[in-house]
């Protein structure tokens, strides 16, 4: 099956479901620092705490434990303000609980899709090695990222441009499906002033919210893609990358491809109406 242009696959309508409802959340630094740790390794607010005052714990891939110390550094802090934030990000839908057993029954915590969502509006992906291949079946990335790259596409692309790479594209894309949908809830509030509207509200309410801000989102997508696929094209004809360009991978690659002919076709239809 080929990648559509306008979105209407399966991916793309269970995206619209998931961020329907999502509203903006300011975090603190401490917060924000929190989420990304569980984000990056499920952890009890004990683990943190631990992390916080001892430096690091039990040993994992080398690219997560440089995460967790280059971060906890000089971070010192008490049990119960750990506890507390906690349960701050929890109350928020940010991280859930794992339900594993744990000693003492602690809690063991991992980041809600929400809170993915969340990490990636931040300024810079905490440890992108880790979210955006751990998390690559989630529902945000495989709409915003592996809808239109296969997974070894994205990691050549990272071993050659840097990690963060898909950072600012993927920010973006978060940061306008955000506004598009908060912004839908006061613009629809106006149709529930038809007194006809209002009878039928409950039913009429979510079948055009759905429809209405997915086209916004549809374009949104657009826009952010085609300014990556920009990017890369560049990327790939500047002499410092030239030899080093994945084209191997790329060649491999049918989503990236057909969007590519997409972008072409697209390019020479503008050309001709300019001319």
């Amino acid at each position: 099956m080929g990648v559509s242009m306008t979105y209407t696959g399966l991916a793309s309508k269970r995206y619209m479901s998931e961020v329907q409802n999502y509203k903006k959340i300011t975090l603190g630094s401490t917060e924000e620092l929190f989420l990304d740790l569980i984000a990056v390794r499920e952890s009890s607010a004990y683990n943190i705490y631990s992390e916080l005052n001892k430096g690091r714990g039990p040993k994992q891939k080398l690219e997560v434990d440089d995460f967790v110390s280059s971060h906890s550094q000089d971070r010192a802090m008490a049990y119960k303000n750990v506890h507390l934030r906690i349960k701050i990000l929890c109350k928020l839908g940010l991280i859930e609980d794992t339900g594993e057993k744990q000693p003492r029954r602690a809690i063991k915590y991992r980041i809600t899709t929400r809170g993915l969502f969340q990490c990636l509006l931040g300024y810079g992906i905490a440890s992108p090695q880790v979210l955006l291949f751990s998390y690559k079946d989630n529902i945000i990335l495989q709409t915003l990222l592996y809808e239109f790259f296969e997974v070894e596409t994205v990691k050549e692309l990272m071993s050659i441009f840097g990690d963060h790479f898909f950072d600012d594209y993927l920010k973006k894309c978060c940061e306008q499906t955000l506004t598009v949908v908060v912004d839908d809830v006061l613009s629809l509030a106006d149709h529930k002033k038809n007194p006809e509207i209002e009878k039928k509200w409950p039913d009429y309410y979510p079948n055009i919210r759905l429809s209405h801000y997915g086209k916004h989102i549809d374009q949104v997508i657009k826009k952010e893609l085609n300014n990556l696929y920009f990017e890369i094209l560049t990327l790939s004809t500047n002499p410092n990358y030239e030899d080093k360009f994945p084209n191997s991978v790329i060649s491999r690659d049918k989503k990236f491809l057909e969007l590519l002919q997409n972008l072409e076709e697209m390019f020479h239809k503008g050309i001709k109406n300019l001319l």
